[in-house]
């Protein structure tokens, strides 16, 4: 499907030279922060017993470049090819989700005992389909005890959340940019703002309200995850019309990275989340990304620049898939978990993520065939899916 749109509009030249930056350092660097969060969170809980607020950090991270490339496709052609899009969602996410299902499929017959066999094939096949989020939240499973379930896919309740997000976003955008053509004299900016901020501010109040009511759902379920991505995308209309001047910059990246890791550090299983709390990692990750570059003379930006830094940020998926299980089948087979142990399972979660980044995920989605055939791309994906469901399925036979 393809949806003519006209979203051009007339920027400031701070608004124009931000936009043409190739490499956005702060996004790779937000992505290593948000996974160690988590890494550390799980392997070492009682260090961190607030690193759960990765997950929104990467929220936010996800709905700021979802958003962002929809404006660019739009902005470069007038269109958006929703087959294109979900094609290359197809090709960036599946490829390293499915690998990792398959390994804990057979990392499950190894493993785990028996009795946890058909719960963590129903899991297997939840987190295949992408509903994960939608099992658990139905369990009442409470995230702040996932240390002691041994399931090794309860993290990919967040990749659920994402990926309804992703059948949602690109839709209302569309749709806002079609009735601003045709009602609203093309005030397409305006009208796909107004659209989003309705989104984000109702999802806000849904996750207030259901954080109070209903305390596990709300940590799982997509209406009150969604304002998470709303702010993201909320950034990409901002940025689309402002940019900060060097020193207001500079003090949204340290506001931001002081908020994140403040709320990494004092939250904790008893805060109520996602709620209120949960507005302390979502603007503290918009600010540094609203920041944007901040020049060498700020002394964030030595950190910024490492490249060790960006690689992490670079392999930050493929951890995040990795890190789990590992952990899981680790417990199952040797017992109480040690600090050192746990050390040396994480530098191989590492090593395991950077095969998976660089052998499986790039050439998956830099494949020619595949970049030139969308077809082609989400029928893979089906047949990946699908694979991944038979061998899940072996398990309760």
């Amino acid at each position: 499907m393809t949806a003519l749109l006209h979203v051009a509009v007339d920027r400031p030249q701070r608004v124009v030279e931000r936009a043409s930056r190739k490499f956005l350092p702060e996004i790779q660097v937000l992505r290593a922060v948000a996974v160690m969060l988590v890494v550390i969170y799980h392997y070492w809980p009682g260090t961190l017993t607030g690193g759960y607020v990765g997950v929104d950090a990467f929220f936010v991270i996800s709905g700021y470049l979802i958003t962002s490339h929809l404006f660019r496709e739009a902005d470069r052609t007038g269109t958006v090819k929703l087959a294109a899009f979900y094609a290359r969602r197809a090709r960036r996410l599946l490829p390293a989700s499915i690998l990792v299902l398959l390994f804990v499929v057979v990392g499950t017959f190894v493993f785990l005992p028996t009795d946890l066999w058909t719960s963590t094939a129903h899991e297997v096949t939840a987190s295949g389909f992408y509903v994960q989020n939608l099992w658990l939240a139905s369990k009442a499973v409470t995230y702040s005890a996932s240390n002691d379930i041994a399931s090794p896919v309860t993290h990919y309740w967040s990749l659920s959340a994402e990926e309804q997000f992703y059948l949602v976003w690109p839709g209302l955008i569309i749709i806002s940019c079609l009735v601003a053509r045709k009602w609203l004299r093309g005030h397409t900016t305006w009208t796909v703002g107004f659209t989003l901020l309705a989104v984000t501010v109702g999802s806000f109040i849904c996750s207030v309200w259901t954080t109070q009511a209903h305390p596990p759902a709300a940590y799982f379920i997509t209406p009150t995850r969604a304002w998470e991505f709303g702010a993201g995308a909320l950034v990409v209309l901002l940025m689309r019309r402002w940019a900060p001047n060097l020193a207001l910059a500079r003090l949204l990246r340290w506001l931001g990275i002081v908020g994140l890791l403040a709320a990494a550090w004092t939250f904790s299983a008893a805060t109520p989340f996602p709620g209120y709390a949960a507005a302390l990692p979502v603007l503290a990750t918009a600010a540094i990304i609203v920041a944007g570059d901040t020049g060498r003379a700020d002394p964030s930006d030595l950190v910024f620049r490492l490249r060790s830094v960006r690689w992490v940020g670079d392999v930050s998926y493929s951890l995040y898939l990795w890190h789990w299980p590992i952990l899981i089948f680790a417990a199952q087979h040797w017992g109480h978990p040690s600090v050192a142990r746990n050390l040396v399972l994480a530098c191989f979660a590492l090593a395991v993520s950077a095969i998976s980044y660089f052998y499986v995920e790039n050439p998956i989605r830099h494949s020619k065939f595949l970049n030139q055939s969308h077809p082609a791309s989400i029928a893979v994906g089906a047949i990946l899916i699908a694979a991944c469901f038979g061998l899940a399925s072996v398990i309760t036979a």
